[in-house]
């Protein structure tokens, strides 16, 4: 039998998998001087505008993303609902950069907060959402430059349900985040010909990242 479509009202909680691909950019500043290897500190990074190419970097990454989710929706009208929905996801979208700034970046965690607004036809709701939330990337540089680095996000996508049963329910979505601009400390170990050097770096970056999830939600009550 189809189900009504106050059936798709009330409270929901889920589980999903999924698979990213993100891009990750910006640029850098080693405090050393490579004439007389002179230190200092540098200043936080306002802007990469007219930074020499050699110190900005943009690299990619992929990988799977788990998480879970939950929710609430209203049917203000006949095959119409809107509905808000919050997600925090877990995984390892990794990337390799190379250069000065070299080492693996990893995407470790994406949270998400949106609003939706679809339609609904018997057991099918097709939706499209949008909100903020933020990520949390993890990078291991060569030079053993190590940090962790929280981005403010923009998230805009849509998605398909359909229930299997009155109380479960498939969701396929898709989410593209723009990924705004962080800044981040660390230090660098660099060979001076005699020893390594401790050397103060900062590093600004921004990026974005398009993510497929695949969820199970089930509802509670209506």
């Amino acid at each position: 039998m189809a189900a009504p479509v106050d059936q798709w009202a009330g409270f929901y909680v889920g589980a999903h998998g999924g698979y990213g691909v993100a891009n990750r950019n910006g640029c850098g500043d080693i405090g050393v001087s490579i004439l007389d290897w002179s230190i200092w500190t540098p200043d936080e990074i306002d802007s990469c505008d007219g930074v020499d190419e050699v110190l900005t970097y943009d690299y990619n990454q992929s990988g799977v993303l788990l998480g879970l989710q939950a929710g609430y929706n209203w049917t203000p009208a006949e095959n119409f609902l809107a509905g808000v929905e919050v997600s925090l996801s877990g995984g390892g979208l990794s990337g390799e950069l190379d250069g000065v700034f070299g080492g693996v970046g990893t995407w470790e965690g994406l949270a998400t907060a949106t609003a939706k607004a679809g339609f609904t036809h018997d057991r099918f709701l097709v939706y499209g959402e949008a909100g903020f939330g933020f990520a949390k990337v993890d990078f291991e540089g060569d030079l053993n430059c190590q940090f962790d680095a929280y981005h403010g996000a923009a998230v805009a996508g849509g998605g398909v349900s359909f229930k299997i049963t009155d109380d479960a329910s498939i969701d396929l979505k898709y989410n593209h985040v723009w990924l705004g601009a962080a800044q981040a400390s660390c230090t660098s170990q660099i060979w001076d010909n005699s020893d390594f050097l401790t050397v103060p770096t900062e590093i600004r970056a921004q990026g974005s990242m398009d993510v497929v999830k695949l969820g199970l939600n089930f509802q509670i009550g209506n």
